[in-house]
């Protein structure tokens, strides 16, 4: 079952004070792209300057790719 959207945005909002909180995808390997986890998904996010962009919410069975990161 995915998570609520409610509980998503809970924990996208602790980012506003500690952008640095997830860890560094593996995938990518760049400081700047991390994740935080929730349940069997992945909160793909990137910090750029003062901004957090959300990438997306992935499945954690999910292949990914560094390709399939949309900058």
């Amino acid at each position: 079952m995915p998570p609520a959207s409610s509980d998503i945005v809970d924990k996208v909002e602790m980012l506003l004070t500690l952008p640095r909180l997830g860890r560094v995808v593996p995938e990518i390997a760049e400081p700047d792209v991390r994740e935080i986890g929730m349940y069997s998904y992945r909160i793909l996010y990137e910090v750029i300057g003062d901004t957090v962009h959300i990438h997306g919410v992935i499945r954690r069975r999910r292949n990914f790719k560094p390709e399939d990161l949309q900058r």
